[in-house]
């Protein structure tokens, strides 16, 4: 899977998410590393967001940069 196509597959499975706000969190792919930024309101949703990324296959790490706001 291409960076693009992983990308695409993680925002996907961020707007299943009902939780979080998936337009405030922002989506970068190199290989198989995701990285995660943006902000949320609860830790919770943070969490959600990380485990989402971590769904896709093909995704080998997941650095969370989102800030809680």
């Amino acid at each position: 899977m291409n960076d693009l196509s992983l990308r695409n597959a993680i925002l996907d499975e961020l707007q299943f998410q009902p939780a979080i706000d998936a337009e405030g969190i922002h989506v970068k792919v190199q290989g198989d590393v995701v990285k995660l930024e943006g902000r949320v309101h609860l830790w919770r949703q943070r969490q959600i967001a990380e485990r989402a990324a971590w769904s896709v296959p093909g995704v080998k790490e997941v650095i969370d940069h989102i800030l809680l706001a």
